[in-house]
């Protein structure tokens, strides 16, 4: 099993090679690699292989999922932090946000929910619908909160709720809360 910077070569069946890319991962991962027959090694040869994007992947995030896989792939798996949908997303990929309020941090008023670079996130969902279609943020609010300790005073809430990228996609919800001097 061999790892370089784009992803890990394994050898199968004897003769044969898989390559899986490092996730995320789109654009040529060239490596070199010389054969042996058990007497000698042949000369140095270079393959170039180019990643091509894959399709868009929907991530699920729901506070209401605990008992599942917590890895965004359905909505009993959903993740249920924000932050780590953020993270595992790659361009182009969809994070669905099932009702709840979802703060950036329980206590530290300076971390922010981070887009990601062409990364889309809708909120809006009950949790159970298969397309973006049928989510409906009006019956289902999402909110993005950033009340922190006192209630009753907005001084100590988070400063930047949401940071935004190039690209991004925040739709469907109600950011509210957030306090900055």
């Amino acid at each position: 099993h061999l790892k370089f910077g784009y992803g890990s070569i394994a050898a199968i069946e004897g003769n044969k090679l898989t390559y899986t890319p490092t996730h995320c991962y789109t654009g040529g991962a060239p490596f070199t690699y010389r054969a042996y027959d058990g007497i000698a090694y042949s000369n140095t040869a270079t393959v170039n292989l180019t990643v091509a994007t894959v399709e868009p992947v929907i991530h699920r995030v729901d506070l209401d999922a605990a008992s599942g896989q917590n890895n965004g792939t359905s909505w009993t798996d959903a993740f249920v932090d924000l932050h780590a949908a953020l993270a595992y997303a790659c361009p182009f990929d969809e994070i669905w946000v099932a009702e709840g309020t979802y703060k950036p941090h329980e206590t530290d008023r300076l971390v922010s929910f981070q887009l990601r670079e062409d990364v889309y996130v809708y909120g809006g969902f009950d949790g159970t619908e298969s397309l973006r279609t049928e989510r409906n943020w009006t019956e289902h609010p999402t909110i993005l909160s950033g009340e922190l300790g006192d209630a009753g005073s907005v001084a100590d809430n988070t400063e930047h709720i949401v940071l935004g990228a190039n690209g991004a996609i925040l739709d469907g919800f109600t950011v509210t809360r957030g306090y900055t001097e």
